[in-house]
């Protein structure tokens, strides 16, 4: 498991419309960090710096989903793909891909998920 200092967004530049970020916190909650363009576009909010919990309080199969998943990835400190339509947003005829790669930041624990989204219509 790769530490979050070795691995910088800004390397991957041509994909940065399509990355995340997102931090594990106490409690099995989770705060988006980074968001790229394409994700904040096809979402239809700017959830950069809020918890799952504030960032979908309004939609409340989202967030149980993305906690599983999380820490699906937090907790087995491996690679988890993800595969779901933006029918939350009422974007059903849109499909996300996701890969979700876990970060330490100091080497014991996989504190923060690094990832990717792709979307087809």
């Amino acid at each position: 498991m790769p530490l979050r200092k070795e691995t910088d967004p800004l390397e991957l530049n041509e994909h940065l419309r399509a990355i995340f970020l997102i931090d594990a916190l106490p409690g099995d909650e989770f705060r988006f960090r980074l968001l790229g363009s394409e994700i904040i576009e096809r979402d239809g909010q700017n959830s950069t710096g809020k918890t799952l919990r504030e960032a979908f309080h309004d939609m409340p199969d989202i967030a149980p989903w993305c906690t599983r998943l999380f820490k699906a990835v937090i907790d087995s400190k491996g690679p988890v793909l993800a595969h779901a339509t933006l029918r939350s947003v009422h974007k059903d005829f849109c499909n996300i891909e996701t890969i979700n790669l876990p970060l330490s930041r100091h080497g014991k624990h996989a504190d923060v998920i690094f990832g990717a989204a792709r979307y087809t219509a």
